[in-house]
């Protein structure tokens, strides 16, 4: 028996091979789901972009995408005021619309 315990120590300490090199771990998952949390002025600010994002489509009223095209246009800043509120790029917004309509743009 004693033989038996010796070859078991022997290749206990060779047991790396067979094992992951590293213990496997749960995931670690938050007690309470992480979400961003909207102030009602930052999702106002949002809707309002969206707003003026959706009317520039060709199924928009012509005013309202004249309009549209002015506010992306910055043209009395009010782009810009509003990306500041929310903490965002008005160029890269700017952009993105360009890419998005670049017939507009014109």
């Amino acid at each position: 028996m004693a033989v038996g315990r010796i070859w078991y120590a022997f290749f206990e300490q060779y047991n790396i091979f067979y094992k992951p090199l590293y213990p496997l771990r749960n995931v670690m998952t938050p007690d309470v789901p992480q979400t961003f949390v909207h102030t009602p002025e930052y999702a106002l600010v949002l809707a309002i972009l969206h707003q003026a994002y959706v009317d520039l489509r060709d199924t928009a009223p012509a005013q309202e995408r004249v309009h549209s095209l002015a506010f992306f246009g910055n043209e009395r800043r009010h782009l810009e005021w509003l990306c500041d509120l929310a903490n965002l790029d008005h160029t890269g917004i700017q952009d993105a619309v360009r890419r998005q309509y670049p017939h507009e743009s014109d």
